[in-house]
């Protein structure tokens, strides 16, 4: 190898090893003050699901959860500031929103009671205490989706 080309292989390797170090550290940068900021903004909850999926509105000066998670949602017997509330789930957390029922009743269907092995008395009563606990509209839905 010429010592021209070794020192351009040398200053290509030092360019990209900057390059990667710049790009680390300004996602480090990044990462910080989005973290710093959601700390400012969010005062209310500890809930990390909360915190960053959470749909969050500004009124009077304060950062109000108008939308919790699906888990704070569920732990508040499906209400929040007054109202039924399903929470926000992993459909609708990248549109900001609370999710519908048809979303819920399909996350129930396709992902939480093929959880459970209906063949075992106990988790089949453990699911069935769970979806008891869902409100109604989900329910009715649920069952129409297992028809």
């Amino acid at each position: 190898m010429s010592q021209m080309s070794q020192k351009v292989s040398i200053f290509l390797i030092l360019h990209t090893i900057k390059t990667n170090f710049q790009f680390r550290y300004n996602l480090k940068n990044l990462k910080m003050f989005f973290l710093r900021k959601m700390t400012d903004y969010c005062f209310e909850t500890t809930c990390g699901n909360c915190k960053t999926s959470g749909v969050w509105e500004r009124l009077s000066n304060q950062n109000i959860l108008v939308v919790p998670c699906a888990g704070c949602a569920e732990d508040n017997n499906w209400t929040w500031n007054g109202r039924i509330c399903l929470g926000v789930s992993g459909i609708s957390a990248n549109e900001n929103r609370e999710q519908t029922v048809d979303e819920f009743a399909g996350l129930i269907y396709q992902l939480i009671q093929p959880r459970y092995d209906m063949n075992i008395e106990a988790q089949r009563d453990e699911f069935n205490e769970y979806l008891n606990s869902v409100p109604d509209e989900v329910k009715s839905k649920y069952k129409n989706l297992c028809e």
